[in-house]
């Protein structure tokens, strides 16, 4: 079954996420959205969920930018960067299938002298096969890219 393929990946990259640092879900999907539908279609992520905080960009934005979700998520990674120890900060790790969200990692790390950009650029509307070939490409590296001391820029789009 492809969709419990793609299950396994997205909880084995969100367990190790949450080992190796603070993790943070940023959309622009309505709240509760990522929880229910985790829970209705992939609920072995649902319980993994609880270890990380979920932010609707949308929720928290739409009424001040209305119209423009990119400003959406840029706001919500720059709000969820205030909060966090400056001291702390050394990798800044974006997952995403969107040029918003990396935008957004890029201007977040920006805030941080000491801060390291990793990007990984998923295809927009992969097949589940597609994504999760993807997801497994980066969970095989993904302890080495939040370890290394260098900025990662990674797309996984196909070429046309």
């Amino acid at each position: 079954n492809k969709l419990s393929k793609l299950e396994e990946s997205v909880e084995k990259i969100l367990k190790l996420a949450t080992q190796l640092g603070q993790t943070y879900i940023i959309t622009n999907a309505e709240g509760g959205w990522v929880e229910y539908s985790s829970q209705l279609y992939i609920p072995k992520v649902y319980n993994v969920l609880s270890k990380l905080k979920i932010i609707s960009a949308r929720e928290t934005y739409e009424k001040i930018y209305p119209g423009n979700p990119n400003e959406w998520k840029n706001q919500a990674f720059a709000l969820t960067g205030e909060k966090l120890d400056e001291s702390t900060i050394t990798n800044i790790v974006v997952l995403g299938d969107s040029k918003i969200e990396m935008e957004a990692g890029v201007n977040l790390s920006k805030m941080y002298s000491t801060a390291r950009i990793k990007t990984a650029k998923f295809r927009e509307s992969p097949s589940p096969n597609e994504l999760n070939n993807q997801l497994k490409l980066v969970l095989a590296k993904f302890e080495e890219i939040v370890s290394s001391l260098k900025n990662w820029t990674i797309r996984l789009e196909k070429q046309v």
